[in-house]
């Protein structure tokens, strides 16, 4: 679908699923670093509740790749997710479709994360 909006992306039915795009220089911050970052700051086991939730991370190259991948079995065999499968997936970048403009900067513009803003929605 082209262009898809929360709306329709949130039905579950186009087959796209909400990402957040990062840009970074690799001379200030490396690509393992965001990684690191990436797998604190979610359960990356927790099943997701809609299949545009999936816990996932998008390479642009092939090292990108293997980093991904080397970085998740890390976290696999860390043993700190007990006995719950890791179900992030690996999968290469397409294209980046850029959400509503409320959904842009969405903390810095009320002070909540997504889980928190609850009645922000309604």
């Amino acid at each position: 679908m082209p262009d898809p909006d929360f709306e329709q992306v949130s039905s579950g039915t186009t087959g796209h699923v909400e990402a957040v795009r990062i840009t970074f220089n690799p001379a200030v911050i490396g690509y393992g670093r965001t990684l690191e970052v990436f797998w604190n700051i979610h359960d990356p086991a927790k099943p997701a509740k809609e299949a545009y939730e999936q816990s996932a991370i998008f390479f642009s190259t092939e090292n990108q790749q293997r980093t991904a991948e080397s970085s998740r079995n890390q976290i696999q065999a860390s043993g700190k997710y007990e006995n719950r499968p890791v179900t992030t997936k690996i999968l290469p970048a397409s294209r980046f479709f850029r959400a509503e403009e409320h959904h842009q900067q969405f903390y810095e513009k009320c002070g909540l994360g997504y889980a928190a803003a609850g009645k922000y929605w309604e």
